[in-house]
């Protein structure tokens, strides 16, 4: 099961993100984990088992990390496309252009 999680930051200094970034990216059910702009600030991609284990994640951990004061979960419910080749040739030629 995928789970992106968007989490808000209440106070936004550097290092209350940092310390966020830190402990969410050292867990193993934490795929990826991206600081973004929008409504959310922090974007973490989380694969767990069953939706049991990431209830257990979420109550456990994410809702117990300092600083956090909003988690929104969106499910996967099919992937369509994943680990494809990043476009670096092409932007190349973009950028070459120019």
């Amino acid at each position: 099961m995928t789970v992106f999680v968007e989490m808000r930051v209440g106070k936004q200094s550097k290092a209350q993100i940092m310390s966020i970034i830190e402990r969410v990216t050292s867990q193993p059910e934490v795929v990826s984990c991206h600081l973004v702009s929008g409504q959310s600030d922090i974007l973490a991609e989380i694969v767990v088992p069953t939706l049991e284990a990431y209830d257990v994640f979420l109550s456990d951990f994410l809702m117990s990390l300092d600083g956090v004061e909003d988690v929104r979960s969106n499910f996967a419910i099919r992937t369509l496309k994943a680990n494809g080749a990043l476009p670096l040739q092409h932007l190349e030629s973009i950028v070459d252009n120019d």
